[in-house]
Parts: C-alpha cells; structure tokens; sequence
C-alpha cells in the first residue's frame, strides 16, 4: 500500500460503514506497512494494514475485501501475506463477525471481546478524588513513562504509535504520591474525538482520566473498551455514551501478550492499533 492508494482504501472502508478519514488512513499507514489486492486494471480490492510492536509482538487491522469479491481466497492471501512478514511474533487483531472464519483458519484464537461506545457525553457520576492523588496534562517530557506503563498493560513496545500521539493527541496523568499511575489520550479521529490509550490500575483511576477528559466538552466521542471492564462500560453509558457494535479480540498465541503486571489497558489506541 502506497498513500496514492489512500482514498481507494477510505471509499472501502466507507462501504464498510466504518468512519475513517483519509486522514486515519494515512496515519495508519505511517505507523504500519499495508498490503492491498487489486484488479489487473489496478483498482483496489482489499487491504490490510500489519503494525510490529517491537521484535516480539504486531497487531494486524483495516482487513477490507469488497464484498463483490468475498470468497475467493483475497483476504486468506492477504493474511497469508502479511503473517509470511511478521515471522515469529505474537499477533493481535480485533474481528468482526464476517472475518471471524478466516482468522480462525489463519490460526488466531478469541481471548476477549472489545465494545465501541460512541456518542455525546453527558453527566458523569464523579469518583472521588483522594488527597494523594494528582492530574495534570500529558507533557512532552512524559513520553517515556508513557512507553513504559503501556508496555507493563499490553505487552507490546508501541515507542513509535505512543511518540505519534505525544505530537497529535492530547490527555492526562495520574499521578498518585507523584508517581505517574495511569493515563489517557484523545485525538480528533472518524466522526469526532476518540479516547485511547488508556492504561490504568483500576477502575476508579480510569474514572477520573475519564470525567477529566469529557466532562463540560461536548462533541461526539468514541471509546473501545474491553467487555470484561462492566462495570466502567455501564459508568459510561450512564453518563451518555452507547454500545453501537463488538468485535472479538483475537490473538495468534495461546500466552497473553499483556504482562503479569498491576496495569490494564481500559480502552484501545484503535481497534487496528491496539
């Protein structure tokens, strides 16, 4: 995939109903390294987009055949493809329930399921904020402890997707005893801002970046989510947001890539990026 292929790629992520801009495109493909499948006139047929995290570990997304050309082996190539590239690292994706029958054969097993919430934000119920905590805006200084408490939550060194948002995004610290605990970020993405990463120790952490992060801001907002956080996804739909579709988190690997360590990951760069 080149960036002239950019806007074949939008206009099937679009049929798709995805929101992506050409913008979202573009820097997903900064990040990563894509493959398309086109016609012999050149028209573009599928695409997928692959992203290595460090030496050991790689997610794989925007995995598109146009449905006119569904069933005769594209995406299986493309697949087949892109893994032929990753060597031996531990790979992660987020399915859909049309390409769950082709990640299964290429060897991928479900380890979870991630909901999208979206929608404008209203009130939120407010955690409490004890006296020994502290938020504060992300700096640029913060990049490596940025780095380093993603990597604990997923397992993966994504140095150059967290040195990207540290430029385009925007978000928060918490810091408990003035040590750096949790974080999230938010960019202008799709229909509107979307929130992610958020890495955390709990729930009550990730509240609080939360309610920082939408509270008195209206817009549209966008957040990923693991099923298994309940009880923050009903926090959030009480405070607006709906659930408007799942996708089953899917990995090559039967050990988790994310760490025996006190960190999660509560939300997702993207549902590409992981």
């Amino acid at each position: 995939m080149q960036p002239a292929d950019i806007a074949a790629a939008r206009a099937l992520s679009q049929a798709q109903g995805w929101p992506h801009t050409e913008a979202d495109w573009a820097v997903h493909l900064a990040l990563g390294e894509g493959r398309v499948a086109t016609l012999r006139d050149g028209n573009i047929i599928g695409t997928l987009i692959c992203w290595a995290w460090g030496s050991e570990t790689g997610t794989l997304g925007l995995i598109i055949v146009d449905p006119h050309y569904q069933g005769r082996g594209i995406g299986r190539r493309l697949m087949s493809d892109a893994m032929s590239n990753f060597g031996e690292r531990k790979l992660q994706l987020v399915s859909t329930k049309a390409g769950m029958g082709l990640y299964l054969r290429s060897g991928f097993q479900p380890v979870g399921q991630i909901l999208q919430l979206q929608g404008q934000p209203g009130e939120l119920q407010q955690p409490l904020m004890e006296p020994r905590l502290k938020l504060r805006p992300i700096a640029a200084e913060d990049l490596h402890t940025l780095i380093s408490l993603d990597k604990a939550a997923t397992g993966m060194d994504r140095t150059r997707l967290l040195r990207h948002l540290s430029l385009e995004a925007s978000g928060y610290l918490l810091e408990r005893d003035h040590h750096t605990v949790a974080f999230a970020m938010q960019r202008r993405s799709g229909k509107g801002t979307t929130i992610g990463p958020v890495i955390a120790r709990d729930q009550s952490d990730v509240k609080l970046l939360l309610c920082k992060l939408l509270t008195g801001n209206p817009g549209f907002y966008r957040i990923d989510v693991p099923r298994e956080a309940g009880a923050l996804v009903r926090w959030l739909q009480a405070g607006g947001l709906r659930e408007v579709d799942s996708g089953t988190l899917m990995q090559n690997s039967p050990i988790s890539l994310a760490r025996a360590a006190p960190l999660h990951r509560y939300a997702l760069a993207s549902q590409a990026l992981g």
